[in-house]
């Protein structure tokens, strides 16, 4: 509901609720928020950002750009993509997290840069899925390589589909924490298949 069915004015109320609770940060703005607030609420998606700024001082707001796709699947240059990472940061966004589906860095490093150069918060995405080759050992050395190339504030183990089991992030987790010394590491799941709460646990 907050990504795609909210209209600023449904958000404006609860917000200083949410403002109280201590989150590390609340996820605001990305391509489909964006797309959502002009072309089906009629909301300025910059405004949404500047009035959730002020309603909430204590939380920082997070952004994200997948890969090189500001809207839909279409790849954009990365000057446009930057314009947009700026856009966000100049109206009050202080979180960016950047990712990449088949976790191809040279898709986001110069986005990630343009928002580390704007003193945002930076994070990267890790985005989980079954399939061959999507081992323990992969996503940590995926980990590893961003942060060589990078050196992101926070890596994020991203779980889009709810595939995450009980038993699979008892393994995920330590590979990942090991090949990022201190780095801080999140876990973020959409609860689809219910075992959200479980994982998260």
């Amino acid at each position: 509901l907050w990504a795609t069915r909210m209209t600023t004015a449904h958000m404006l109320p609860v917000a200083a609720k949410l403002d109280r609770c201590g989150f590390t940060g609340v996820e605001l703005m990305g391509m489909v928020h964006f797309d959502t607030a002009v072309r089906f609420l009629r909301d300025d998606p910059f405004e949404r950002i500047r009035l959730l700024r002020r309603a909430m001082p204590a939380t920082p707001l997070q952004g994200f750009l997948r890969s090189r796709c500001l809207r839909g699947f279409n790849p954009l240059p990365d000057d446009i993509n930057t314009l947009f990472i700026e856009r966000m940061i100049a109206n009050g966004i202080r979180r960016i997290v950047g990712f990449d589906g088949l976790h191809e860095w040279s898709n986001i490093l110069a986005t990630l840069r343009a928002a580390r150069n704007r003193g945002a918060h930076v994070g990267v995405w890790l985005i989980y899925t079954l399939a061959p080759g999507y081992t323990d050992k992969f996503y940590a050395g995926k980990a590893r390589e961003i942060q060589k190339l990078f050196g992101a504030d926070a890596i994020v183990i991203q779980d889009p589909s709810g595939l995450l089991t009980p038993d699979r992030v008892r393994t995920l987790i330590p590979a990942v924490r090991a090949a990022i010394g201190k780095t801080t590491l999140e876990f973020h799941t959409h609860c689809l298949t219910g075992l959200g709460p479980l994982v998260t646990l």
